[in-house]
């Protein structure tokens, strides 16, 4: 997997940062999904469902 340099702005000095931000850990859809379309996330007591929809874009919903 290619990487690139993402410059962030250094708010208090007004000019691009030379360090790589920090990236928080990923994940492939394909290990979180594990073959299936939907998977339910439970965050703080809530519980969320992540969809893949045929066009491979990911919706979020929290369930009522």
């Amino acid at each position: 997997m290619a990487t690139r340099k993402i410059e962030t702005l250094c708010p208090s000095r007004n000019q691009a940062s030379t360090e790589p931000p920090i990236l928080p850990p990923g994940l492939d859809t394909r290990d979180l999904f594990h073959g299936n379309r939907t998977v339910a996330i439970n965050h703080h007591g809530e519980r969320y469902i992540l969809r893949l929809t045929r066009n491979e874009r990911l919706i979020l919903t929290k369930e009522v």
